[in-house]
């Protein structure tokens, strides 16, 4: 199971919900969950998060830890530095052989790199409080899709003018897909959340009429 979060702030210990469920997913009693941290910031507002619940957590230090966890999730951060990262230390790889296997979460940056190409901030500038030059860029392309997070922030309106025909998902924070090969579900953890999704540049708001659109989509591999 691929579990895809649009943002969160740890610090004000957001997406409960969110990570209630993941925890559930796991169907067993302290499930193991290995955190995998990217940015610079400090990760003891995350370990507090998490320490809310009844789980064994472990920080991410070697490839190996991936095969004991339950769960894995991903933290936020530089898209394109993790993705470095990940290629450089075989994270990639091992990841993706283990999607049929276990659980894993990401936010932000930590959902965003499965896709072709995703709406980044890294080039991005602020001038009179907005933001520009938001840009899409290079994921690994596990799914042949482009998203966006943190959708609700100012400066991504304009992902809707960069897409083509194929799906593109676009992820409020607090929310998050819950997405396995046959079934696919959402949570919108803050209220007036939304999830939305763009199929030949049609848009659409998410909702259990429409969900299975992505599912059927998703999986177009590049």
């Amino acid at each position: 199971m691929l579990v895809l979060i649009g943002g969160c702030n740890f610090s004000l210990h957001e997406n409960k919900h969110i990570h209630k469920k993941i925890i559930e997913c796991a169907k067993k009693p302290k499930p193991r969950l290995l955190y995998i941290h990217v940015s610079n910031k400090k990760i003891s507002d995350i370990i507090d998060t998490f320490n809310e619940f009844d789980i064994d957590l472990k920080i991410y230090e070697k490839l190996s830890d991936l095969d004991s966890a339950d769960i894995i999730f991903i933290g936020g951060g530089n898209t394109e530095e993790m993705i470095k990262w990940f290629n450089k230390d075989g994270i990639t790889d091992k990841l993706i052989s283990l999607l049929d296997k276990k659980i894993i979460a990401g936010v932000s940056a930590g959902a965003i790199f499965w896709f072709k190409k995703y709406y980044s901030d890294t080039y991005s500038y602020n001038d009179n409080f907005n933001s520009y030059n938001y840009k899409l860029l290079d994921g690994i392309g596990y799914f042949d899709s482009y998203i966006s997070p943190h959708y609700n922030e100012n400066g991504k309106e304009n992902f809707s003018d960069e897409i083509d025909d194929r799906l593109s998902i676009a992820l409020e924070n607090n929310t998050a897909l819950f997405i396995d090969k046959n079934n696919i579900d959402y949570i919108l953890d803050r209220k007036n959340s939304a999830i939305y999704f763009y199929l030949n540049k049609v848009l659409y708001l998410l909702d259990d009429n429409n969900k299975n659109l992505i599912l059927g989509n998703i999986f177009k591999r590049a």
